[in-house]
């Protein structure tokens, strides 16, 4: 069998495979439904860490109250 004849089969089920990604994500979103990993923080919780950290506690009790990280808290206070 000639080398070019065997990817074909190959590259046909990828481009399937491409659209049936589309359509999946399309209909996704759709619904209101995004991809990725959700976020630690509410924005609500966002204020409060930012609130709390101004009035004088310490990153490590925010970060216990609200259940998450210090590197969490650190990289929202980070972020203006």
């Amino acid at each position: 069998m000639p080398p070019t004849v065997c990817p074909t089969p190959h590259l046909i089920e990828r481009g399937f495979l491409a659209e049936r990604t589309r359509v999946g994500l399309q209909a996704a979103r759709a619904k209101g439904r995004f991809g990725g990993r959700p976020k630690a923080l509410t924005a609500k919780a966002e204020v409060l860490a930012r609130d709390t950290h101004a009035s004088g506690k310490t990153v490590t009790e925010i970060a216990e109250s609200l259940r998450v990280s210090r590197a969490t808290i650190y990289r929202q206070l980070a972020n203006p």
